[in-house]
């Protein structure tokens, strides 16, 4: 079985549904696109002024050998 990163957009929107009750004054965007070495631009900005309140990366690697208990 082999690993499928998640779009840009799924990874945005799963960001912005985990906000949750904060989405009435936040929501998140995407500053920089993933690719096989290079990390995705997340930025979390406020509603209605896009002013940035937290800019993060994200890796998406595969997890191997993990297990769910």
């Amino acid at each position: 079985m082999g690993y499928c990163s998640p779009s840009m957009d799924i990874l945005v929107k799963t960001i912005n549904e985990s906000l949750g009750d904060l989405q009435s004054q936040f929501h998140a965007i995407a500053l920089r696109e993933y690719e096989d070495k290079k990390s995705a631009g997340i930025s979390i900005v406020r509603n209605g002024t896009d002013d940035k309140v937290i800019t993060m990366d994200i890796s998406m690697k595969p997890v191997i050998g993990s297990r769910l208990y």
